[in-house]
């Protein structure tokens, strides 16, 4: 097959890893489709497939690409919108079989029956993974049958609401503005959603298959629904461009599908951090508030993003001249304080002559038109008209313009409302609106699920021409097939309640299993009227989506960290810094995704296909290595999950469990947040406070070896990187430790952290390229010094080493765990009112016995008191503090009844405040 005249440059990394640039198929009337002859009989084969005919249908099944065979039933007037260019596979197997054909290809071998076209699909091991209905799977040029199996997961297909396996559902490909007044945003239900994205994940017997039904007319995916064993597929027109791609594992498939349709591209490190958003801040000085507000309450803030609000009447590419009269300055001064800036951008372009925006595109006839005419739909400007994307010279318009707001220096664009939206129902007839295409005109009906796309990637060029030393970065709400090359995105306009933040995690898996990698959905709900503890839950779900971002509707109460009381500040904070200390294992989980098209968000099913644990819609994995269950219902105290096979530690305290069950964490309160870490993970660790070191790889205990990859470079643009490998082997004595440099990337740490969780025992040495390292002290080793540290309290071993390349550590220690769950000496400290009695200790009353006892603590100065309590590590503890009895227990300000306090059982360091005393109040 020849290659395609260019239309849209992919950012997908091949699957060497090297580095973006593949060309995907131009649409037009010059395809590059071979024709499909119109006699009836068997064509017979060639060097990469078959023709036959499919009951009045020509059949087309060949090798494209390695690991994929497409099938493609009629001819197709269009190149592909999604699919890369680049050379087929260079030695796929076709074969005469007794019933008709076969092609193999990287481990995946398709059989179609001669007889009645019916098609079959097997792994290497000859297990059926696809396979049609008695009869054969053609129905007609534009509707396909697949047979169910029993037990066959479906997954995928771009965001949706409901759980992740489709199986039974009735599913609508057509972008669509899934906005509801009377929800403030999607409906539970509602179907379809903002983007179109015709990829599954078909899962038999814990192997995997993905098929790509390649077309951007509407389409449906009835799974089961209305024959109960049967996957229907049909499209409106154009008959069925279908791509089988090979497992045997998701990983396989997905890395398969983006080096179909392209990779996501690494965000500048900015884009991984928290971000706020709001429709309705009234002027650059609101913004500025805001973004001091987070400074002054030592919340850490990577970015804001500016809405319509910012425009001038709503104009796109404009400023509103008095409420944002001076735009660089405003992003200079954010900068300033460490925080990016990123502008949303409509496509709708207001109809007023006079407007420089709207007459480029009306003089350079760049819109779709009506009737020959421009078409006009309602939208924030009112009547507006449309940049036709599908033209070359518009989207080059586009891109001009793109150019110009960039100099401001933002940092990003946001790209919302193209599905298209229009709030006055004339897209309701979408065969009478027309684009230029590549000179061959193409109907809204083939360009709809395609148009964001289409924005997006002029966009993304434009940026990049604008900036070739910066990596682009932006957010799109639509998009179809491919989108995940030029945007993140997100779940688009989500309620505020209960019922939304419990789909959440589902419906990120399902993006993210489409092929995005960079997903997350509006922290607190769109619509506002969150509660405390509904903020506090969804910004539990945002630590770990990839893209986490608060973001609300105009006219709405605030819902910033801080409008909850110091409860959700608090917690807020705390999830803030975890934030930045997971960027730089994030940020290697966002390198590996544009290498092999991983996402850094996965389903259980990811890594146990098949298990018991797989099917949980409310478990997510981040990598391979930690497990999240987040707790998303109103009131609940209590957390139930089954844990994968294998050991597991709890996140932030190292008790461990025996997976491969059922577990039930209890008396969790608000700040609870049940996170296990993999045994034998490696991961990275960054600063969130002064003090903590630059970089810290943490080792998790495991009999075996592994090895793990961290990955470095300056944040942004495609400078200098490099990747840190580290292998860790058990021996009879301890373990040993290579670490390995990769790179370029010089980042300036004065030190490298090593930390070993859970190393009971102090180790008897540490030697470093042969040489025995120090053992120091905690001063020693928070400034960096070269050097070991056990700490007793935490039960884990801290190793500082010069950051440098190649280094061979090893260490004597035993590695077996006292107990799963030892208890802990967790430190106390607590400030005192001025003018309390010293003759008495500060005491603690908890519920370790049932409140029947007050442990003292020791005087270290008349207004603090410190000391140690023994408690279960890694439950909660729930405590006050009193002078030795209940008469004198502590009050909050004003002398409020305090509430209890708690506090997970771990090592580190507890410092709280009392504010009053019951006997010094009135």
């Amino acid at each position: 097959m020849r290659i395609l005249p260019a239309l849209m440059l992919g950012v997908a990394c091949a699957d060497d890893g090297t580095a973006p640039g593949s060309v995907a198929s131009a649409p037009g009337e010059d395809s590059g489709e071979e024709p499909i002859p119109e006699e009836t009989g068997v064509w017979g084969p060639d060097a990469q497939g078959v023709t036959v005919n499919c009951k009045g249908v020509a059949l087309r099944a060949e090798a494209t690409a390695e690991g994929v065979v497409r099938l493609r039933y009629g001819p197709r007037r269009r190149g592909s919108f999604a699919v890369l260019g680049g050379a087929p596979p260079a030695d796929p197997k076709v074969e005469a079989t007794p019933a008709g054909w076969a092609i193999t290809e990287a481990g995946l071998r398709v059989e179609i029956d001669e007889a009645d076209c019916a098609v079959r699909a097997f792994d290497p091991t000859g297990v059926l993974l696809l396979d049609d209905p008695p009869g054969g799977g053609i129905d007609g040029a534009n509707s396909l049958r697949r047979r169910l199996a029993p037990g066959e997961r479906i997954l995928g297909l771009g965001g949706r609401t409901g759980g992740m396996d489709r199986r039974g559902r009735r599913l609508d490909c057509w972008t669509t503005d899934a906005y509801n007044p009377s929800h403030g945003g999607y409906a539970p239900d509602a179907d379809p959603l903002y983007a179109c994205i015709p990829f599954y994940l078909a899962e038999r017997q814990g192997l995997a298959l993905g098929v790509f039904t390649d077309a951007t007319v509407r389409s449906q995916f009835d799974i089961g629904l209305g024959e109960a064993e049967v996957t229907r597929v049909t499209v409106a027109e154009g008959g069925l461009d279908q791509h089988l791609i090979a497992g045997p594992d998701y990983a396989s498939v997905l890395r398969r599908y983006t080096a179909l349709t392209g990779r996501a591209p690494l965000p500048p490190r900015f884009g991984l951090g928290f971000h706020q958003s709001r429709w309705g801040w009234e002027s650059a000085d609101t913004v500025r508030g805001v973004v001091d507000q987070y400074a002054a309450l030592d919340l850490p803030l990577a970015a804001v993003w500016l809405d319509i609000q910012h425009m001038d009447g709503f104009r796109v590419f404009t400023w509103d001249p008095v409420r944002y009269a001076d735009p660089a300055g405003l992003v200079a001064d954010l900068a300033g304080q460490g925080v990016a800036s990123v502008a949303i951008l409509d496509p709708g372009i207001k109809v007023e002559p006079g407007y420089p925006v709207y007459d480029q595109f009306v003089s350079g006839d760049l819109l779709l038109t009506q009737d020959g005419a421009p078409y006009e739909g309602v939208v924030w400007p009112g009547y507006s008209v449309f940049p036709d994307f599908s033209a070359p010279a518009a989207r080059a318009a586009w891109g001009d313009w793109v150019e110009a707001e960039l100099a401001l220096g933002l940092d990003g664009l946001w790209l919302d409302m193209n599905e298209p939206a229009v709030f006055d129902g004339s897209d309701a007839a979408p065969e009478t609106i027309w684009g230029q295409g590549e000179g061959d005109p193409i109907a809204l009906s083939e360009l709809r699920n395609v148009y964001a796309l289409l924005q997006a990637q002029a966009t993304y060029e434009a940026a990049q021409a604008a900036r070739p030393e910066r990596r682009p970065y932006l957010l799109s709400r639509s998009g179809y097939a491919g989108i995940q090359r030029y945007a993140a995105a997100w779940t688009g306009d989500a309620p505020s309640n209960w019922s939304t933040l419990r789909g959440t995690p589902a419906m990120l898996m399902g993006m993210s299993l489409s092929g995005q990698a960079w997903v997350g959905s509006d922290v607190g709900g769109y619509s506002g009227g969150a509660s405390p503890e509904l903020f506090a839950r969804w910004m539990q779900v945002g630590l770990w989506s990839p893209f986490f971002r608060a973001h609300l509707v105009s006219g709405a109460a605030d819902q910033y960290p801080w409008s909850f009381g110091t409860e959700v500040l608090d917690i807020s904070r705390e999830l803030l810094r975890h934030r930045l200390r997971l960027l730089p294992h994030l940020y290697t989980l966002g390198a590996e995704a544009a290498e092999n098209g991983a996402p850094p968000l996965r389903p259980v099913a990811w890594v146990w296909p098949g298990s018991e644990a797989a099917a949980q819609d409310d478990v997510l994995l981040w990598g391979d290595h930690l497990l999240v269950a987040p707790i998303l219902d109103e009131g609940a105290s209590s957390r139930s999950l089954i844990l994968p096979p294998g050991r597991w530690f709890e996140w932030q305290t190292g008790i461990a469990f025996e997976g491969g069950g059922p577990l039930v964490r209890e008396a969790l309160p608000l700040a609870a947040m049940p996170v296990f870490v993999r045994e034998g993970a490696i991961l990275a660790r960054g600063p969130a406070l002064p003090g903590e070191p630059p970089l810290t790889l943490e080792l998790w205990p495991h009999d075996e070896s592994r090895t793990g990859r961290v990955y470095e470079d300056a944040g942004d643009g495609a400078g200098a990187a490099r990747w840190t490998t580290v292998t860790v082997t058990p021996r009879a004595e301890g373990l040993a430790v290579e670490i390995a440099r990769a790179g370029d990337f010089e980042p300036g740490h004065p030190f490298l952290r090593l930390r070993l969780p859970r190393v009971d025992e102090a180790p008897a040495a540490a030697l470093l390229g042969g040489v025995a390292l120090a053992a120091v002290d905690a001063g020693a080793l928070a400034s960096g010094e070269t050097g070991y540290r056990w700490d007793p309290i935490d039960l884990s071993l801290a190793i500082n080493l010069p950051d440098r390349g190649a280094q061979s550590l090893e260490i004597t220690v035993n590695t077996a765990l006292s107990a799963l769950a030892p208890p802990v000496d967790m430190p106390f400290r607590v400030s005192v009112p001025p003018g309390t009695p010293t003759d008495r200790p500060i005491c603690i009353a908890s519920a370790l016995d049932g409140w029947a006892s007050h442990q003292p603590l020791a005087w270290v100065s008349p207004t603090e008191a410190a000391g140690t309590l023994r408690v279960p590590r890694g439950e909660y503890l729930y405590y006050k503090f009193t002078r030795g009895d209940w008469e004198t227990v502590e009050k909050w300000p004003d002398c409020v009844e305090a509430t209890n306090r708690y506090e997970l059982g771990r090592a580190a360091e507890k410092v709280d405040t009392v504010y009053a005393w019951r006997d010094s109040c009135p």
